[in-house]
């Protein structure tokens, strides 16, 4: 009997195949794959890479993602900002 994790795990790779939406895929050790997913059924996934295709056992994923950027603030603008919100509340 399918639970409702199960559901939405196929479903949410259902659409990443459909799609094909490139993805982050973080393993258990900490590596992290980068592709699009052409298949899966309950035990593994099908990943298409730049390096050819590679298949992955579902319990050796930690985490699925779509790729973000990360944006780093340093110090000097956080002060810069408050101190043009500060002029502005003036």
């Amino acid at each position: 009997m399918a639970t409702a994790i199960d559901e939405a795990q196929t479903r949410y790779l259902a659409e990443l195949v459909s799609e094909r939406k490139t993805i982050w895929v973080f393993l258990m050790t900490g590596i992290r794959l980068v592709g699009t997913v052409t298949s899966f059924d309950q035990y593994v996934i099908a990943l298409q890479s730049i390096e050819g295709p590679q298949v992955i056992y579902k319990r050796a994923i930690s985490t699925i993602s779509e790729p973000f950027v990360r944006y780093e603030t340093r110090t000097d603008d956080r002060k810069i900002s408050r101190r043009k919100r500060a002029r502005l509340t003036r």
